[in-house]
């Protein structure tokens, strides 16, 4: 059998029944009956057309399909591009799509571009053989259709049953699950609230019987019972036969369990019962009644307007009346429930002075259902009767009389422009219940009542129970929460004016009133018209600001509040924002505007702070100075007080550095240049007492060049240097040039921006690369001062002098780098020097203490530029006039530029990092210096890092042969200087070192000894460890020095009283003097309070005595120990002392026989 290879299609065979058929037509042809036709064979396509893929699938072939479609072509799409799967769903053919799953087809639907899953649109199709073909192929039902939970995508479909989710539900889905991503609702709440279909109460009723839960909701609003409040779908009454009722769906959900306990009110809501009045659902809100929800107090007076027999007719009004009285619910219900002939017979009926006549006249006053004659016939039938007609009426949040609803509401009160007159005439008061008619009319901007009321008698000066005065209410909000346009508030201004000056008054301008612009309850924000004119947007404050000076306020009168202090413009201008203009308003002044004036509050100043727009600076320029300065005192720690003239002004006020404030800056420094501002003007500052000493290393002046650079404003640099200014001009106490200024002042900023600037003076042949400071430093200095490479770089690229030499410590460039500053990266250390070098500079040059760039490098700890000196041959063994080479600074100084961080606000510099230390030592030695030099005083590094406490550096130079035992000029020795002064671990590591511990019998010059030097040590605990192991296991004599002065003496003084108490149950001689005839009693008496206790002294006073210490030797000054003792009043020790000096006079003097 053949397949066409154009269409997949077999050839056409010739059934018996065509066969037979054609045999028929041939014989009726040849009796010239039809025309010949032939056989099917010769025309197959006019039976048989190809059919595609989509065909067959909707024909449901399922035999045809498999021998067409198999697994390497279970994907490819028609011409249409729609896939086989695509059309299996679409037809809802189940058993074709069984078989396309098995050849692992895509799960994907739709045209190109439009994809989605085929298993959401098995679930749509609502063709249940076709979702369980899905999942018998092990594909899952999605979570989500279209953004919504699966069962909340399909609730709302027309042809949706009960038997779909029945099956569904049966796959695990939960009916009552909340929608948390979109509308926050259950299926049944958000069926509900679906307003396109018809809510369907069978599908309610089948819901609530699968499962749904009539009162789950997680907030009150998404209730379903809510939802079908707010839903316009939901007739109030059954206008047709299709409408489906509010009262209909409410039946269902009592069914299904429908509690009636929605806290509405804590979502900001209205109650089920307002809410449904609001919707027009006035049987339902009798249905709800009857179903128990109750009416919250504060709600009942909103009813009023809607307990109408217009909205009740009678049987709902007689439910109504029946369900108040039944459950006591105490509604507004009025007299409006009923026509206009039962209100006048009960009127007739009703006695002078009945109970309830005053909110009969309260209500029919405001009632909607009436003629004009019928409402006033009624209210005059009711004062006849005695009714007040003052009487309040609730009305919205309020309770206000007749006169003052028809007055501050005449649109919403019928007739209310007829009532009004009516009322007056009949005597109704103006102001009663705390309220003014007459404000209440200016509140909704009805000047006509206004005016009318102010002509019977109003009080203009009255203040109400709100302390809201004629002003309050042009800016309050009013009771919709609507604010007055501004275009209506002008007018009012104008007629209240009027108004006033009809009764002989004067408009309260001066007078501040309290309002609220965002609600109408309570008046809590209080300021004078002018000073809340100003506050105002520009746009807004010209419309106001010329109704305010047409009313009478004085353009220059000075207004002052807690934040300023100025006239109507400048007042302005301190509240405005950036880019408001008033240019037009400052064309139009009817007066002259104060600028200079120190009452004026300064105008231009403030618009230069807030950066209005450059066409109302320009105004302002034209009358001020612009050279003018501005001066300030500042709530700083250092600054105490700034001078600036506008021009610098501005820029320091700009806020913000941006592309717009740029260009604001640019424009408006035009306008100053080219109403004359000096380009070459200086702020200068003030530094507070406590910063005073750091004159000239702060700055004190910067001309406006340097304030463009530092605030990173190019254009307006350039605009500046267009205009004159000169960078060459000296500035502040150092004398820096603007080029000064950018190699040191702007190290904060991108090198790359600070060679902008100098390129731009270069092209104007403005740079001078060798200009002098006041201190001589060239640019070049500054920049290798903080090592910014690409600056050092471009000056020397421009021949700047490598071997340059100024600054405050009149030193070179090489020496600047080094030394400078201890936050700079090693790296950019390493490649400034390298160079420095490269250009020619001298590293042997000394700076003035005679120190060269490697004992500065050594000294610092900057390694990198060690290693890059000795690279160029620098000598190691090179010493200063005291002596000192490379080493002895590496050994002895903290510094570790190195190390430190790369920010100067954490840097920690005197922490020594010794193992940055060793690197450089090694490094130095490696190269050649000698381990053993010695300087003036004839310490050795070795000694150096001992004296500095560095244990780490100590020990690796005697590990490179550091001679352990050679003295000082001062004859001490390496182990007499660490016990004395240094790190314990220092000593330790000596005495196990032989050439140390054998020089611990060594005599210094002056006749110390090594107890000498550890009695002198200040830590107690560790002083009497060394000595007892110097005297028990290294045999150190216990001697007098040249002055006469044994350890006992300095350990004594020191408060050592462990050392004493030792030395005297050795045998120590505790009576011998020094030179000055000092006995060790003395020297412990001579002890320093802010060093060692009182109980120390008592200790080492009983050791000495306990000794033979005699209390009563003179020293050369002629003071015994007991004579110090008691003019240091230290009782303790004079008693002990008395004792002694008793019991030695008992033992020499006359005895008893």
């Amino acid at each position: 059998m053949l397949i066409s290879p154009f269409n997949g299609a077999r050839e056409p065979r010739v059934s018996p029944k065509e066969q037979k058929l054609s045999a028929l037509c041939n014989i009726a042809a040849s009796d010239g009956i039809i025309p010949p036709i032939k056989l099917i064979q010769d025309n197959p396509m006019f039976f048989n057309r190809n059919q595609t893929i989509g065909e067959l699938i909707k024909a449901g072939s399922l035999r045809k399909i498999r021998q067409r479609v198999n697994a390497e072509n279970c994907n490819t799409p028609d011409e249409q591009g729609y896939t086989p799967i695509h059309h299996a769903v679409t037809h809802r053919r189940a058993n074709i799509a069984s078989y396309l799953l098995s050849l692992g087809c895509e799960l994907v639907i739709g045209a190109p571009g439009q994809r989605r899953s085929a298993m959401e649109g098995a679930v749509t199709s609502l063709s249940l053989p076709l979702i369980e073909a899905f999942l018998a192929s092990g594909v899952s039902l999605p979570d989500y259709i279209d953004g919504l939970p699966l069962l909340h995508a399909l609730v709302g479909r027309k042809a949706l049953k009960e038997s779909h989710f029945a099956f569904l539900l049966r796959q695990g889905l939960d009916l009552n699950q909340t929608d948390s991503r979109a509308s926050g609702k259950t299926v049944l709440a958000y069926y509900l609230s679906l307003q396109d279909i018809r809510i369907d109460t069978l599908r309610i009723r089948w819901l609530i019987r699968l499962g749904a839960d009539v009162n789950q909701a997680e907030q009150p609003w998404a209730a379903p019972l809510y939802q079908a409040l707010i839903n316009p779908s939901l007739y109030d009454r059954q206008e047709k036969i299709s409408a489906t009722t509010f009262s209909s769906v409410l039946d269902e959900l009592q069914k299904g369990g429908l509690r009636m306990d929605l806290d509405l009110r804590g979502c900001k809501f209205s109650g089920l019962g307002l809410e449904a009045l609001k919707r027009g659902h006035y049987t339902g809100f009798i249905r709800l009644l009857e179903a128990g929800v109750t009416v919250p107090e504060d709600e009942k007076v909103n009813m009023i307007p809607y307990l109408t027999s217009e909205n009740f007719g009678l049987r709902l009004a007689r439910r109504l009346r029946e369900i108040n009285q039944t459950r006591a619910l105490d509604l507004p219900v009025s007299i409006l429930l009923h026509d206009v002939r039962e209100i006048r017979r009960i009127i007739q009926r009703l006695p002078h002075g009945a109970p309830g006549i005053d909110q009969m006249f309260s209500d029919l006053a405001i009632a909607t259902h009436l003629t004009c004659n019928e409402k006033l016939t009624l209210l005059g039938m009711l004062l006849e009767r005695g009714a007040d007609i003052n009487a309040p009426g609730p009305w919205g949040n309020f309770r206000l009389s007749a006169l003052q609803i028809a007055a501050g509401w005449p649109d919403e009160v019928e007739h209310g422009g007829a009532l009004l007159p009516w009322l007056l005439e009949r005597g109704a008061a103006i102001e009663c219940h705390g309220l003014s008619a007459f404000y209440l009319a200016i509140w909704h901007d009805h000047l006509e009542q206004a005016s009318l009321l102010a002509a019977r008698g109003a009080d203009l000066t009255w203040r109400d129970i709100k302390q809201g005065t004629v002003f309050s209410y042009l800016f309050t909000c009013d009771s919709h929460g609507n604010r007055m346009p501004l275009s209506k508030v002008t007018a009012a201004l104008h007629r209240l004016q009027e108004i006033y000056r009809s009764r002989g008054l004067s408009l309260p301008l001066e007078e501040p009133f309290n309002y609220n612009s965002n609600d109408y309850a309570p008046l809590d924000s209080c300021l004078t018209l002018a000073d809340l004119a100003v506050r105002y947007n520009a746009e807004s404050f010209m419309i106001l600001a010329p109704a305010l000076l047409s009313i009478g306020w004085p353009l220059n009168a000075v207004m002052q509040n807690e934040h300023f202090s100025g006239n109507l413009i400048a007042s302005f201008m301190f509240y405005a924002h950036a880019g408001e203009d008033i240019s037009p308003l400052l064309d139009s002044l009817p007066e002259p505007l104060d600028q200079l004036s120190e009452e004026s509050g300064d105008p231009l100043r403030w618009a230069l702070v807030s950066r209005v727009s450059l066409e109302t600076v320009r105004r302002l320029i034209a009358g001020d100075d612009p050279n003018r300065v501005i001066a300030r005192k500042m709530k700083d720690n250092i600054v105490a007080y700034n001078e600036q003239p506008l021009l610098i002004y501005s820029m320091d006020r700009a806020g913000g550095n941006n592309e717009s404030v740029g260009q604001y800056l640019c424009g408006l420094s035009r306008l100053l240049l080219e109403q004359g501002a000096d380009p070459n003007c200086t702020s200068k500052r003030k530094l507070t007492r406590e910063y005073q000493h750091r004159e000239g290393i702060i700055r004190l002046e910067f001309s406006a060049l340097e304030w463009s650079a530092m605030l990173g404003y190019f254009d307006l640099f350039k605009l500046l240097l267009d205009h004159g200014a000169d960078p060459r001009r000296r500035c502040c106490i150092k004398q820096e040039q603007f080029v000064h200024f950018l190699s040191t002042r702007q190290s904060d900023k991108p090198q790359s921006e600070i060679i902008r600037y100098l390129d731009e003076l270069d092209r104007r042949g403005l740079l001078d690369i060798e200009a002098c400071s006041g201190q001589n430093a060239t640019p070049l200095l500054y920049a290798v001062s903080k090592c910014q490479t690409q600056l050092v770089r471009y000056f020397l690229d421009k021949g700047a002098n490598p071997d340059a030499v100024g600054g405050f410590d009149n030193s070179a460039a090489l020496h600047r780098a080094i030394s400078n500053w201890g936050w700079v990266s090693g790296e950019d250390r390493r490649a400034t020097v390298e160079m420095l070098l490269a250009a020619g500079a001298d590293m042997n040059w000394l700076d003035p203490d005679g120190d060269s760039p490697l004992m500065c490098a050594s000294a610092c700890g900057c390694l990198t530029a060690i290693e890059a000196l000795l690279a160029h041959g620098a000598d190691p063994r090179q010493s200063n006039p005291r002596g000192r080479t490379a080493l002895h600074e590496a050994a002895q100084e903290a510094y570790g530029y190195d190390s430190y961080p790369d920010d100067e606000e954490c840097r920690q510099p005197h922490e020594v990092d010794e193992a940055l230390k060793i690197a450089i030592i090694e490094r130095l030695l490696t190269h050649g210096a000698d381990i053993d030099a010695a300087d003036e005083e004839g310490a050795t590094p070795l000694l150096c890092a001992i004296r500095a406490g560095h244990e780490q550096i100590a020990g690796m130079l005697l590990r490179r042969g550091a001679h352990g035992g050679k003295p000082d000029a001062q004859g001490r020795t390496p182990l007499m200087v660490a016990a004395q002064c240094s790190d314990p671990r220092c000593v330790y590591m000596l005495e196990n070192q032989p050439e140390a511990w054998g020089s611990r019998h060594h005599v210094a010059g002056n006749g110390d000894n090594l107890l000498h030097a550890i009695s002198l040590r200040r830590d107690s605990d560790v002083a009497d460890e060394l000595f007892r192991r110097a005297v028990l296991q290294g045999e150190v004599e216990l001697r007098a020095n040249d002055q006469l002065i044994t350890p006992l003496h300095y350990a004594a003084y020191r408060g050592h009283s462990a050392i004493v108490t030792f030395c005297c149950e050795r045998g120590a001689e505790v009576n011998s003097g020094d030179d000055g005839g000092n006995t060790p009693l003395h020297t412990a008496l001579f002890f320093d309070e802010d060093e060692v206790d009182e109980p120390q002294v008592r200790q080492m006073v009983t050791s000495l005595l306990t000794a033979g210490a005699d209390p009563g030797k003179a020293n050369a000054a002629g003071e015994t120990p007991l004579a110090i003792a008691a003019r240091r009043n230290l009782t303790d020790c004079v008693a002990l002392m008395s004792m002694v000096a008793a019991g030695r006079s008992d033992a020499t003097g006359p005895t008893l026989s």
